[in-house]
């Protein structure tokens, strides 16, 4: 099995879309009622940078950091996954903390939402140093949300 991680195309986000975590499915929906498709999309338009992570060339997750506001250097980390992605989590846990250094030195503040019933995401975040604020509502449906943050 081949794990690499290289910048995100948009052919990597056509592949991932259909295969989206449930748990994914229902954050960018709860958060601005977005189709995984849509959300994978604007997630990468956005992107001062994305990477995809592939296991043996099949895109098993898409991340980067968007920008919140140029002026005060803010940025919002993102990724979305695969269904299966938990089956190769140990080799990409072990090369995520390099690519949050990279999205701060773009950006000296991270801060995002993550939806509070997605346990796996929330403690991935804790793993990886973010401070997880309590949950309060969030986006349309007023569905709880935890923002996270690391950071200047």
């Amino acid at each position: 099995m081949r794990i690499n991680v290289v910048p995100a195309t948009p052919e990597h986000v056509a592949d991932l879309a259909p295969r989206l975590r449930q748990a994914d499915a229902d954050e960018v929906w709860a958060s601005g009622r977005y189709r995984p498709d849509e959300a994978l999309r604007l997630s990468l338009a956005l992107s001062l940078k994305a990477w995809a992570g592939l296991v043996d060339d099949v895109p098993m997750c898409v991340f980067g950091v968007s920008p919140v506001s140029l002026m005060s250097g803010h940025g919002a980390p993102w990724m979305l996954g695969a269904e299966g992605l938990e089956r190769h989590a140990v080799p990409f846990l072990r090369r995520n903390r390099a690519y949050v250094a990279e999205m701060l030195a773009l950006c000296p503040r991270l801060e995002n939402h993550v939806d509070a019933r997605n346990a796996l995401s929330v403690r991935w975040l804790q793993w990886l140093g973010f401070l997880i604020h309590p949950a309060a509502p969030f986006g349309p449906f007023g569905v709880p949300f935890h923002r996270f943050t690391m950071g200047m």
